[in-house]
């Protein structure tokens, strides 16, 4: 009979509405808990990819600039790369500069119109 009894008082206990708002509040507590740990994997994921890309976009670029040195540390590379900065020739070359002669329309050029003349052409 005791055993019974006690089976009683304990499932009295547990379904008590202070009981199961305890353990409800807890489980939601738990379950917000996991969203938020959930929501910061996600951001972490996100800048890991965003630091990846960057990782491969500097390596890129450290490839090309290794590229560049390897070529400058030729004398044919340097005197590219004067010749593309500045425009210099050697002694004995000639520089032939190309200049393009840009026709002028006398048809484009605009007229001076006088006040009077454009309070009239509102009229028009």
């Amino acid at each position: 009979m005791l055993d019974f009894q006690q089976k009683r008082k304990l499932r009295s206990f547990m379904y008590h509405h202070a009981t199961l708002f305890i353990l409800g509040f807890l489980v939601v507590y738990s379950l917000y808990s996991t969203f938020e740990v959930w929501q910061k994997k996600e951001e972490s994921e996100e800048f890991r990819n965003v630091s990846e890309r960057k990782l491969s976009e500097l390596q890129s670029r450290y490839d090309g600039l290794e590229k560049d040195l390897e070529r400058l540390e030729t004398p044919e590379g340097v005197e590219e790369e004067i010749r593309s900065k500045f425009s210099v020739a050697k002694a004995g070359e000639n520089v032939v500069v190309i200049v393009n002669d840009v026709a002028v329309d006398g048809s484009s050029s605009t007229k001076k119109v006088s006040l009077w003349q454009k309070f009239l052409n509102l009229f028009k």
